[in-house]
Order: C-alpha cells, then sequence, then structure tokens
C-alpha cells in the first residue's frame, strides 16, 4: 500500500509545470539573472554591464563645454559664413577682442547677448550692418553689453544701412569711439531701435541720421564727453522720431538740425528735449498739407540772419504756456540777431505760450502774419528787438486770446497793415481780443 502511494505521488510531481517541457521566453524577466531573452530563448548576455558604461558617456556628453579662460577673438569669416552668430558671455573681464571691421551683408544677424564686453584693438574696429543684416544688442539693466578700447585706441564705432527693422541697441555702453566724424551713424533706409545705450566720448558727434534713415526707437539714452554735438539730424522728419528719457552731458549741447526745408510733415510732433534744437540753416515748414505740433518747453535756436517760416496749407500747433513756453531764441543773446517767425499759412492755426528773443535783424518784425493768414494767438512773449514786434499784412485773420506781452519794441508794438491810413495810425499797441 506504501509503495502505490510512493508511485502515485511521482506521478503527480510529473504533472505539475516544472515537469512540462520548456516553451522559451518572452520578457527578460523569465529568464535566469545574467541572461536576456532573445528570440523566445533564454541566452547569455554579451552586453552585461554596457548600460552602465552608455550611461556614463551619455552623461560626459551632457556636461557643458568649459569656457575659455581668455579673451577670444572675433572671427570675420565665421560671422560672414552664418546666417545667425550668437557671442555670449564667457565671464570674463573681456569676453572677444575685435581688430578689424566687422561686415554684416545680405541675411546674416549677429546677436549679442547680455554681459558680454568686446575689446576693440585697432582704429578700424567696429560694425558696419547693411544689406538685410542685423545687429542685435541684448544688454539688461544688470547685465549691460560694452563696446571698449583697452589699448587707448581710438576704434571706429557703428555704420547702420540695413533696413532691417530687427537692428536693436539694448542696454549697450560705448567708449572711447571716434568714427572720424560720428560714433553711431544711420544711411540711406537704416532702421535702427536704441533703448538704455550710453555713448561717452567722441572727438567728433555722437550720432549722425542721414537720408531716409530712421529710428525705430530712440529712449533712455545717454550721450556725454563728445567735442561735437550729441546728435546730429539731416532731416526734419528726424525729430520727430526722438523719444523721452534722453540725457546730453559735456557736448555741445544743442541737437543739431541740418535741413532748410521742413517738407512732408504729415502728423509730426516734436517733443521738448533737455537741450535745445540748433537749426543751423533755420526753419522752412511748408507743404499741402500736414500738421506740426510743438509740445511746451521745446526750444529752437537759430543763427545769425535766419528764419522761421510756417507757409502753404501746413497747420501749425504751439502748445506752450506763460509758465513753460516754446522759445525761439538767437544762437547769440543779443537784441536783432536773428530774424524771426513768419506765418503765411492758409490752414487754420494757433500759437499759444511762445517767447520770441533777440528778433530783428534786417529790421524785420519778429512775428509776421502775412497774406491769408488764419491764426489764433495768446501768451507770446516778445523780447530784445529794436523794431517793430508784430507785423499784420494782406487778408491776415488773427484771433487774440489773450496775453501778448511786448517787453521791448524799439519802433512799436504791432504795425497792423489792414487798418487804413498812413503808418501812424497803424502802429498800435494792443492787438483786440477776440470776444468770448
Amino acid at each position: 500500500m506504501r509503495k502505490t502511494i510512493s508511485l502515485a505521488f511521482l506521478v503527480a510531481l510529473c504533472i505539475l509545470p516544472a515537469c512540462k517541457k520548456d516553451t522559451g521566453c518572452k520578457l527578460d524577466s523569465e529568464c535566469p539573472e545574467g541572461q536576456i531573452c532573445r528570440n523566445m530563448k533564454c541566452e547569455a548576455n554579451s552586453n552585461a554591464g554596457a548600460p552602465a558604461a552608455q550611461d556614463s558617456q551619455n552623461a560626459e556628453d551632457a556636461r557643458p563645454a568649459a569656457k575659455p579662460t581668455t579673451p577670444q577673438q572675433i572671427e570675420l569669416s565665421s560671422i560672414a559664413e552664418n546666417k545667425t552668430t550668437k557671442l555670449e558671455d564667457l565671464g570674463l573681464d573681456i569676453d572677444y577682442v575685435l581688430s578689424d571691421m566687422v561686415n554684416l551683408g545680405e541675411n546674416t544677424k549677429l546677436e549679442i547677448g547680455p554681459g558680454v564686453t568686446i575689446d576693440m584693438q585697432s582704429s578700424g574696429a567696429g560694425f558696419d550692418v547693411g544689406g538685410d543684416a542685423a545687429l542685435i544688442v541684448k544688454g539688461t539693466a544688470e547685465s549691460p553689453v560694452i563696446f571698449k578700447s583697452t589699448n587707448s585706441s581710438v576704434w571706429s564705432g557703428l555704420r547702420f544701412s540695413s533696413k532691417n527693422k530687427d537692428n536693436a541697441l539694448n542696454y549697450l555702453q560705448i567708449f572711447n569711439a571716434d568714427g572720424e566724424e560720428h560714433v553711431i551713424g544711420l544711411n540711406y533706409e537704416a532702421r535702427v531701435s536704441m533703448d538704455h545705450v550710453t555713448l561717452d566720448g567722441s572727438a567728433n558727434d555722437g550720432i549722425r541720421v542721414f537720408g531716409d534713415a530712421k529710428f525705430t526707437k530712440f529712449t533712455n539714452n545717454i550721450i556725454k564727453n563728445c567735442k561735437g554735438y550729441p546728435l546730429v539730424l539731416d532731416s526734419y522728419a528726424h525729430i520727430g522720431m526722438i523719444g523721452d528719457g534722453n540725457q546730453y552731458e559735456n557736448n555741445k549741447q544743442y541737437i543739431r538740425i541740418n535741413p532748410y526745408v521742413f517738407d512732408n510733415v504729415q502728423n509730426s510732433v516734436i517733443k521738448k528735449q533737455p537741450i535745445p534744437y540748433y537749426l543751423a540753416d533755420g526753419m522752412n515748414v511748408d507743404g499741402e498739407s500736414g500738421t506740426l505740433t510743438i509740445e511746451p518747453g521745446v526750444e529752437f535756436v537759430f543763427e545769425h540772419e535766419k528764419e522761421a517760416r510756417v507757409g502753404g496749407s501746413i497747420q501749425l500747433k504751439i502748445e506752450g504756456s506763460a509758465a513753460n513756453p516754446v522759445i525761439m531764441r538767437g544762437m547769440t543773446d543779443e537784441a536783432n540777431f536773428w530774424n524771426g517767425f513768419s506765418f503765411d499759412s492758409a490752414r487754420s492755426s494757433s500759437i499759444s505760450g511762445l517767447t520770441l528773443i533777440n528778433t530783428g535783424c534786417n529790421e524785420t518784425p519778429s512775428l509776421r502774419i502775412n497774406n491769408e493768414a488764419k491764426l489764433t494767438v495768446s501768451d507770446i512773449t516778445f523780447k530784445a528787438t529794436d523794431h517793430l514786434c508784430m507785423e499784420i499784412s494782406g487778408e491776415a485773420k488773427v484771433t487774440n486770446k489773450g496775453g501778448l506781452t511786448f517787453e521791448k519794441c524799439g519802433k512799436g508794438n504791432i504795425y497792423d497793415n489792414r487798418i487804413e491810413g498812413d503808418d501812424d495810425k497803424r502802429i498800435i499797441a494792443e492787438l483786440p481780443a477776440a470776444n468770448e
């Protein structure tokens, strides 16, 4: 009996799974340690230990490359060959050195990141941005980009003739540049945004804008220690592109405006700046349409025998006040220095809060309202002329809202040619006030 049970027990053992014929594997976990499942069979793993080695290699590849410990030479050929080149902060006092002019053309872009310092090592060093290229300086308040020279070399500066709207100088500090005539030049149809740029030092002018070039933004900039003018503008239209927050220190303290004719006025606004606008050849605003607005506190300075004129069908809005007037004066503080202001636009205009000083050159009246002009006046102050302060002629229509002040008018306050009779009757002390 006992023997029969033993045989039955053995038979039962043979029908357990362990006694079944091996059907292979599907997962590595079904194989003994050190083996893997391949083609549904457990085989020795010939790559044992390889994953760890691979992980080690991947970790090595993931480590950032060590930054250079010495300044890097900017390779001109590298910039020319690549559509976009980026210069990043290397954490050095001087990150890069430049000994020649970088010419950016075609679709090339050069981006300079926060904190980068470039040492300009020759008089020919600088950036010339042409074609459709772009120079993009991405400094920040905490990490400005710096262009300077450490070997007392006066370097060439920046030139833009590219109309790429990506051109931008943000939080850039420029030291010791000369550029023969100016440090930053905008030529042709260049488009450049400048915000929080400090330009410190020039044997000549700071920035010059030529032709149809434009600032797409010009705010919060500092221009100082230039032996010439901080800004020289070759088109009247450039004036309206100068924004707020700019400072000018220790230069020829005028923004120089070269053109005499101010055409294509459209809707233009002249904003107050911390220093006067110097109209080297005078001011002649003319055209078939457009509105010129001059904000409170704007100051214009004129050379000897020059004049200001607004005519055609231009609408003029001088928006000064008695407390914060618009000022037009001569470069030299002496009576009769410049010709004064002539207005003969047929479009209804207004002059409020204007002070005229040093007028009367060539015996011209300080303010001349001519032809078919339509003008409303208030709070105008006349100073320092040995001749007439105001002359009205033709079919001019003048509305006086009050506040006219005549401090010195050597030949009388107002000559109103619309009054019949001789000159004695035409010279009057006051202009009749408008009926309220």
